[in-house]
């Protein structure tokens, strides 16, 4: 321990012992720029991306060696010659979209328009005079008329797409384009023309004609290659040139300027090719075959990214052949043999103090507390000791005793303080509360003793908090225990009838409500202390709250608790309480800590991320790994608002620093599109015969049949910050009462058995930041009813069904008629040849063709009598037999109706 303190007063002329070495310092870490690899299934690791746009839709195309892809967030879709039979080259060095919104395709066989609404390619141009038309670069001037750079010159069309003009390179003429190969073509403030050629720019003045400015030569190298230029807003050129470097152009002055690089230790520009350059803002992009370039046009530094094989968020690897930024503001940085790689705008600002074996490291990940002194220096409390950041030195200092007998084997520091006297506590998980006095240089040790009623009550110190009287209060694993500083003794605060138990608590978290009142946080609810008292009463409006309060910030009237369950904002005045969680936006309900930054706004971790709170809007912000923090779970408390007003934040994978007015909130409302539509889980074809003549995105009603009734709609949102953590909602009219809320893992909705009618169906998306799109994409769904459903077929089969009725009651009537008149006529004709009433009865029985021995069971007499009775029949009417009698009556009949 000496040895150690006099090392450190010698050399700082200060004292640090075990835990504290005092100077005054600002930490400084070297930003780490961290990359997403993006995944795909087309093997883009290896096709070269040549170039990257955003149309206006909201998609990402990459040109590339080996066809056309489009990326939605989520998944690639290719466009080459062997789905696109009119697509004759799959080799696409440069996309453009004009004012009319068309999407243009140079590549190697001339230039080709895509039409989205029927998704086909159509060539517009092609040099009939050159066996190869090799597009480069695509321009559009303020006449609307394309400009289209090859490999042989410069091509015009108008409006309509017709060539009407063309610049070749002449040898003879001094005013003609500097060489026919064109790499890039810009224009300036004044719409001046400026075309990167092979040899340098050449400045169209509008007359037809060139100025040219050839890249200045070198003696020693006897040709100097163009490869690429950036045209910035303050009307400066950055070119790129073959063992040349880098080089700049001012318009104003006419003249070329060297940059000369001051890498430390890395190869010279002069001797690294450079594939592409923009600039953003004072950082110029350079994308180098030994890696990603950035160079601050300010101030003059250089910062080469390569690819580290132990660090998975690494650029993928160091051949840099295309760099863009998107409406969003992430980066896309496209390499050969590595692929895509993102990189979220905010991670530029995100700095990530990470543990290695290095002198710039944590000595490990796990960060319990985070503690500025009064000097202003940054300590952290591991599970390995304490880490002591050295700004003159450069270097982390780490403080842990590693002998066989030392208290601080497997310990962790959970809290650090900074007391009126400039001594230094140190609150442990379990070796007791830690003080290191300046002024008598020593170190003291508080531990719990059973047999000491005025020892501390537990070895577990969670809190270290000082009041405005400069009352040292303890929060520990047992309780809520207060310091006296002359005789080095602790008060238990287990004075409370209604608590017998208060010693018990786990105190979390301490801050004065207001002189003589304390809020204390624990994991029992929130308790108010009163020091005079010294009695301790549960907050009546938080007593339904029993998960562990994990921190308290007082605000203005209000009081900010994070509890395991959400965040609560008290109104103190009106005794209100509001409650947020992950229904509201909180990426975790289990808050870790919070830091008030200005009025409107908390910073919050959890145990699932990084969330900014707007106190006006009531909307949260939600920051996660991939967005560049160093991990997505956080510790209770640690974390610290510096006087510089930097944030720290530590937890299970380092800390997370930045500044908070540096961290750009995305407003910007992102675009969702219908992508798919598909009928019985099957891919609808656009078609004259399809259901779909042109893309769904561009299709505002579908007509179906009536057993087209399964189908499904896919959609996206095409904001590419963190796509994964993108929401959805969508809705059928008439078959969904309300929303039904997906994510990123459900973009489609499926649909079966939907009865015939008209419906429209909506989806609505967010953005990972929650900025939600409300008027969303829509598209009207008309099912046609069957035939026989329809109105006139009902109504016909009324009327007919009415008809049958008529004709077949009038057909009754007729029958009764003749039956009357039948009856009548037999009557007649019985009165006329005397038949008695029983041989009426048998007679209308014979005429209706039953036997004899039918008739004798019908009327119940004797056959004998039946028999006899026919015969007088007969007799009476003159026939022989049965055939006979029918035929006079019917024969009668027939006399009668004529």
């Amino acid at each position: 321990m000496k040895k150690l303190n006099n090392r450190i007063k010698h050399k700082m002329a200060v004292f640090f012992i075990v835990f504290i070495l005092q100077i005054a310092s600002i930490q400084l870490f070297t930003q780490e720029l961290r990359f997403e690899h993006i995944e795909d299934t087309y093997d883009l690791k290896i096709n070269a991306v040549t170039k990257i746009i955003q149309d206006s839709t909201g998609y990402l195309w990459f040109g590339t060696r080996n066809g056309l892809f489009r990326y939605n967030g989520y998944e690639f879709k290719i466009f080459n010659k062997k789905k696109y039979k009119n697509l004759e080259s799959d080799i696409i060095p440069t996309i453009f979209e004009d004012s009319k919104r068309r999407l243009l395709i140079g590549t190697r066989k001339g230039l080709y328009y895509y039409n989205y609404q029927y998704d086909r390619f159509k060539l517009i141009f092609k040099n009939k005079n050159k066996r190869i038309t090799f597009v480069n670069t695509i321009f559009e001037d303020n006449k609307n008329r394309i400009w289209i750079g090859t490999y042989s010159g410069i091509f015009i069309l108008d409006k309509n797409d017709k060539l009407i003009k063309s610049y070749i390179h002449n040898k003879d003429d001094s005013n003609s384009i500097l060489h026919n190969t064109i790499g890039k073509i810009s224009r300036d403030s004044n719409d001046k023309i400026w075309i990167l050629t092979l040899n340098g720019l050449s400045m169209h003045n509008n007359k037809n004609f060139f100025i040219n400015y050839p890249l200045p030569q070198d003696n020693k190298i006897k040709r100097i290659w163009a490869t690429t230029s950036y045209l910035n807003s303050d009307d400066e050129i950055w070119v790129s040139a073959k063992n040349k470097g880098l080089m700049k152009f001012d318009i104003k002055k006419l003249k070329y300027s060297f940059y000369k690089d001051n890498f430390k230790g890395a190869e010279n520009l002069k001797n690294n090719l450079i594939h592409d350059l923009f600039q953003d803002s004072n950082t110029l992009w350079i994308s180098s075959i030994k890696g990603l370039i950035h160079f601050d046009v300010k101030t003059k530094d250089w910062r080469i990214i390569k690819n580290d094989q132990n660090i998975t968020t690494s650029i993928s690897q160091n051949d840099v052949r295309y760099s863009f930024k998107d409406r969003s503001n992430n980066y896309w940085v496209c390499t050969l043999g590595g692929g895509i790689n993102k990189i979220s705008k905010n991670s530029l600002y995100f700095n990530n103090i990470k543990a290695g074996n290095k002198k710039t490291n944590l000595n490990n990940k796990m960060v319990w507390s985070i503690y500025e002194d009064k000097s202003g220096n940054i300590l952290y409390g591991t599970d390995d000791g304490l880490n002591f950041w050295d700004k003159m030195e450069g270097r982390f200092y780490y403080y842990k005793d590693n002998s066989a007998n030392s208290e601080f084997n497997d310990d962790f520091f959970m809290s650090i303080f900074e007391d009126h006297n400039r001594d230094i506590w140190i609150g442990t998980s379990g070796k007791g509360l830690k003080k290191f006095d300046r002024q008598t240089n020593t170190l003291i040790t508080f531990k719990r003793n059973v047999k000491n009623k005025k020892s501390i009550s537990s070895n577990v110190v969670t809190k270290i908090f000082q009041d405005e009287e400069k009352n040292l209060w303890i929060g520990t694993g047992f309780g809520l225990n207060k310091y006296n500083y002359e005789n080095n003794e602790f008060l238990k605060i287990i004075k409370n009838k209604k608590l017998p138990n208060a010693h018990l608590f786990s105190v979390l978290d301490i801050i004065e409500k207001n002189p003589n009142e304390l809020y204390i946080g624990t994991n029992r609810g929130l308790f108010e202390f009163d020091k005079k008292k010294k009695t301790l009463r549960k907050n009546i409006i938080f007593s339904s709250i029993n998960t562990i309060v994990s921190v308290i910030l007082k605000d203005n009237g209000f009081l900010w608790l994070g509890t395991n369950s959400g965040l609560y904002r008290l109104n103190m005045k009106f005794k209100t309480l509001i409650k947020y969680n992950k229904q509201d936006g909180l990426p975790d309900d289990s808050i870790k800590s919070i830091i008030k930054t200005d009025k409107n706004t908390l910073w919050i971790s959890t145990d699932f991320g990084l969330s900014k709170f707007n106190i006006r809007k009531e909307s949260f912000t939600n920051y996660y790994k991939n967005n560049g923090i160093s991990g997505n779970r956080f510790n209770v408390r640690a974390s610290i608002k510096a006087r510089d007003g930097k944030l720290y934040f530590g937890g299970l994978n380092g800390v997370t620093s930045f500044y908070p007015e540096n961290i750009i909130e995305d407003t910007n409302i992102p675009n969702i599109i219908i992508t798919e539509f598909k009928l019985f889980n099957k891919d609808v074809n656009i078609g004259v015969k399809s259901i779909l003549k042109k893309s769904i995105q561009y299709t505002k009603k579908i007509n179906l049949k009536y057993n087209q009734n399964f189908f499904s709609f896919e959609f996206t949102v095409l904001d590419f910050t963190n796509p994964q953590k993108n929401k959805y909602k969508y809705k059928l009219s008439g078959i969904d009462e309300d929303w039904v809320f997906s994510d990123a893992g459900r973009r489609f909705a499926n649909y079966s058995g939907v009865a015939p009618g008209n419906y429209i169906f909506t989806v609505k998306g967010s953005n990972s930041n929650g900025i939600w799109n409300n008027k969303g994409a829509s598209i009207e769904v008309y099912i046609e009813t069957p035939f026989w459903s329809t109105w006139w077929f009902r109504l016909f089969i009324v009327l007919f069904i009415i008809i049958i009725i008529i004709l077949l009651y009038k057909k009754r009537i007729k029958n009764i008629e003749h039956k009357l008149r039948s009856e009548n006529a037999v009557n007649e004709l019985c009165n006329n040849y005397k038949i008695t009433n029983r041989e009426k009865e048998i007679l209308s029985l014979i005429l209706s063709g039953k036997d004899n021995k039918e008739i004798e069971d019908i009327l119940f007499i004797s056959y004998n009598t039946v028999k006899n009775h026919v015969h007088n029949i007969f007799k009476k009417f003159g026939v022989k037999n049965r055939s006979d009698l029918i035929l006079f009556f019917n024969t009668t009949q027939n006399i009668d109706k004529r």
